[in-house]
């Protein structure tokens, strides 16, 4: 899974906002890596399952949670 993010701070808060699903769920953490590319970071985390990803991903990607 991959997520850009503008600033540091929204990075960071996208960081927390998938190890609280993570937590929450019992998932194991993905690798992470946090690339800086012009003026944006990209997040990208590999999960062991393709099903752990689909879970943090819907989560994340729902409107009713934020």
């Amino acid at each position: 899974m991959q997520i850009t993010a503008g600033t540091e701070s929204e990075a960071e808060r996208i960081v927390a906002h998938v190890w609280v699903v993570l937590e929450k769920r019992g998932l194991p953490s993905p690798k992470l890596t946090v690339k800086l590319q012009s003026s944006s970071l990209t997040i990208e985390s590999q999960f062991e399952q393709q099903a752990h990803e689909d879970l943090v991903r819907e989560e994340f990607l729902s409107p009713i949670r934020r």
